[in-house]
């Protein structure tokens, strides 16, 4: 299969499509028009990165459930979870199969009591801030291992939740959630 630079026909091709996205984002404020067009980009990069096989970034230490790290979301269709205020967001692994890991992202944000699946964890030592920090159970993705980065103020690159009671209300929701 030929590579694109050496395919004049789809070049042409998806410049037009390059063109229709700007006309598509012209009502939309600069700044969160130039956030999406960054993320492509980005998306771009991992994409390359996978085909070519190229060096993952420095990942956090053992990663394992339990463990905190930074996730980039990207920018996803509201209402769902997004990155498109930050260079990524704080989420717990809940699993990994292969090069995907299920995370549950976490907030600072106050849960209301009519969302069950914003479960309170409390304070959590290595966090910014001293402030509840919730999982959202219902915004869990599955995400690629190009999109975790290391927490840069923690020596493993991850903050790891040592007691099993909060691990343990986190499971008793997800089960509930999800059977």
């Amino acid at each position: 299969m030929s590579s694109l630079k050496d395919n004049s026909k789809v070049i042409n091709s998806l410049k037009g499509k390059l063109s229709s996205i700007i006309s598509e984002l012209q009502d939309i404020e600069c700044n969160i028009a130039t956030k999406i067009v960054d993320w492509y980009l980005e998306k771009s990069k991992y994409y390359r990165k996978h085909y070519a096989g190229g060096r993952l970034q420095a990942l956090p230490n053992n990663m394992k459930q339990g463990d905190i790290v930074i996730v980039n979301f990207g920018i996803n269709i509201i209402p769902e979870f997004s990155d498109d205020d930050t260079n990524g967001h704080f989420a717990l692994i809940w699993g990994q199969q292969g090069h995907n890991f299920i995370v549950i992202p976490l907030t600072k944000k106050k849960q209301p009591k009519e969302n069950k699946y914003g479960v309170n964890l409390g304070e959590i030592e290595g966090m910014p801030d001293s402030v509840d920090t919730y999982a959202k159970i219902d915004a869990i993705r599955s995400v690629s291992i190009r999109r975790i980065q290391r927490i840069k103020e923690q020596k493993e690159g991850k903050i790891t939740i040592s007691d099993p009671d909060v691990l343990k209300k986190v499971k008793d929701v997800f089960l509930a959630y999800f059977t």
